[in-house]
């Protein structure tokens, strides 16, 4: 059934603008970054003592 509807049927390819996938590219590394380096953070300012004590 395929095989007869097919050439009757129009395709499209999928285009993605340069300029917003490297926006969306961009903001992901972004995100990233900031969700890594925001725990690390705020672990490198906490005391030691004070973290095994909190375990």
């Amino acid at each position: 059934m395929g095989e007869l509807v097919a050439p009757h049927m129009v395709t499209y390819e999928p285009v993605v603008p340069a300029g917003r996938m490297s926006f969306f590219l961009v903001f992901a590394v972004l995100v990233g970054a900031f969700t890594a380096l925001w725990p690390a953070h705020r672990a490198a300012r906490t005391d030691p003592l004070e973290a095994i004590k909190a375990e």
